[in-house]
């Protein structure tokens, strides 16, 4: 839940660094947010991120509403995150050389995904 705050070039550079200290047959798994490919895909995953919260704030009593903004902020620039999309860190992974890159897992716009040495 960190290298969505690099841009892209940062986090394909970062790719590169990170399999250069793998052994042979080591992973790499990322746990991050990404960016949704479309609006209507983004539309979609923010009503589940929303419910989601909602539930889980129900669950354990906080009595506030979920933020209008707090599901928009993870794009925010001024709040330094800068996602990208799930297809454009799988393809840097294997521009930077990992095998067997793949996502993990995948809930709206969080996400498991990384790749072997």
């Amino acid at each position: 839940m960190a290298i969505h705050h690099l841009e892209m070039n940062e986090k394909a550079s970062l790719f590169k660094k990170i399999i250069s200290h793998l052994n042979a047959g080591g992973r790499f798994i990322n746990i991050d947010v990404v960016l949704p490919p479309s609006e209507e895909l983004e539309s979609w995953y923010f009503a589940i991120w929303r419910d989601w919260l909602g539930h889980t704030m129900k669950r354990y009593n906080v009595k506030d509403e979920v933020p209008e903004d707090l599901i928009k902020r993870y794009k925010d620039p001024s709040s330094m995150n800068k996602p990208d999309t799930l297809s454009n860190q799988l393809t840097a992974l294997e521009e930077a050389g990992f095998l067997d890159v793949d996502c993990y897992f995948k809930n709206g716009i969080f996400v498991v995904f990384g790749g072997k040495r």
